[in-house]
């Protein structure tokens, strides 16, 4: 699907101000988001609207398609030179009071050296050697003791064509990992345009492309992660009789278009109707149990063959033998979700010294693509309130626990609130 950038949306909900900032004791973080098409500009407008008056330790940063990342880099140095600086590409920003997916915004979160630095590890080249990479990535996580978790961006686009695939990098990552004592990974495969055709990260004090960006948070810091879902499904269980990586031939030994065009009611000259808009879901819990939408991973299809009947998703770890459902959106279970999620996430951390929100969005709950009246992180925002500085960015793929363990998502919110450790 191509979005122009007529279509692309820019809004503010009802919150009264453009910033937040919060400070606990010595510590304080900002967050502060602006859509100037001037790229020195914008840095200084969201500088200015995170009203951050601490000593910035380290930033993280994300920046739309239509500000050069080399630029955007060289700006926030010039204005907080001693800061490292994170983060990468987004399709759009969300938070401070104001969502927008133009391409234009660029927004930061501003962390105090009192809350102490991330430890980082960086992975690379990834393309081809996504397992490689992660198992390396592992090897250095299973080395520690006292972080809550580490917030991880990995590239999606590989330069010269074709995407990484994340639950290559996460297999390798707890392939040296032992699952049942290791902190969450949590984050974003960064993209800068609807059409996954860039990306880019920060590592620190640069620009890095094809590689993967781990940040092992300081100790003074507590994580709570929650997954906001919003997909239903249209079938009964369905065998995947043959796949191949990402692809999907077969389901109950059919061509795999054939038997989701019949599912999702398309018709036979709209195949490409399927593509970003229909999903496979394999389920972690009871397969045979009433609904419950946290159980379910979904991978979105992004590539229809009508020639060979197969399908192209995201990710490729649905294979040959699983079962499966077809699922479609649902806008009204969507805001349901992020309703119930956000409001379960503040009640669990009601009694917490809450300094931080990072919500990690996927790029197709945008209402530009749902064709929904509202955008779901504008009610994320609404939830929240005041209650801390929020800072929320589209990506490609989202990051977070599920299962026993963190993979890349497709189609979901991830909401991630930071406190101050007791």
């Amino acid at each position: 699907m191509v979005i122009s950038a007529e279509t692309a949306c820019m809004r503010s909900c009802d919150q009264p101000a453009c910033h937040q900032t919060v400070g606990q004791g010595s510590a304080m973080i900002g967050v502060g988001l602006s859509q100037n098409t001037d790229t020195r500009n914008a840095i200084r407008e969201a500088a200015e609207r995170s009203r951050f008056r601490g000593r910035a330790a380290w930033i993280l940063a994300v920046a739309g398609r239509r500000h050069l990342a080399d630029t955007v880099i060289s700006e926030i140095r010039e204005m907080f030179p001693d800061a490292l600086i994170y983060g990468g590409s987004c399709v759009g920003a969300i938070g401070a009071g104001r969502i927008g997916y133009s391409g234009n915004e660029i927004a930061l979160a501003i962390f105090d050296d009192a809350l102490g630095l991330p430890e980082t590890f960086i992975a690379g080249p990834l393309a081809g050697r996504e397992s490689d990479a992660g198992s390396d990535m592992g090897e250095w996580l299973a080395d520690d003791s006292a972080s809550p978790g580490t917030l991880l961006f990995y590239d999606v686009t590989r330069e010269g064509g074709g995407i990484n695939i994340g639950s290559r990098l996460l297999d390798g990552i707890y392939s040296r990992l032992p699952v049942e004592t290791s902190a969450p990974i949590f984050g974003a495969g960064l993209i800068a345009d609807f059409q996954v055709t860039q990306s880019f990260l920060f590592d620190g004090k640069g620009v890095r492309k094809n590689a993967a960006l781990a940040l092992r948070l300081p100790p003074t810091l507590a994580v709570n992660t929650r997954i906001m879902h919003g997909c239903t499904p249209v079938s009964s269980l369905l065998t995947v009789t043959r796949a191949q990586g990402a692809r999907i031939y077969e389901l109950d030994g059919r061509p795999a278009v054939e038997v989701l065009r019949e599912l999702a009611g398309a018709a036979s000259d709209e195949e490409l109707a399927l593509a970003f808009s229909v999903l496979l879901g394999r389920r972690a819990g009871d397969a045979l149990s009433p609904y419950e939408e946290a159980e379910y991973i979904n991978r979105l299809i992004i590539d229809v063959d009508p020639k060979d009947g197969s399908v192209s998703l995201f990710e490729e770890d649905i294979r040959t033998g699983d079962r499966v459902q077809v699922m479609v959106r649902n806008n009204a279970l969507l805001m349901d979700s992020v309703h119930a999620g956000v409001g379960a996430s503040l009640a669990e951390t009601q009694d917490d010294q809450r300094c931080f929100g990072l919500y990690i969005d996927c790029a197709g709950r945008a209402s530009v693509f749902t064709g929904s009246e509202s955008e779901e992180s504008e009610q994320v925002m609404k939830t929240i309130n005041d209650a801390f500085p929020l800072l929320g960015f589209y990506v490609g793929r989202e990051i977070a626990p599920f299962a026993g363990r963190s993979r890349p998502l497709d189609w979901t919110g991830v909401l991630s609130v930071f406190s101050i450790r007791k």
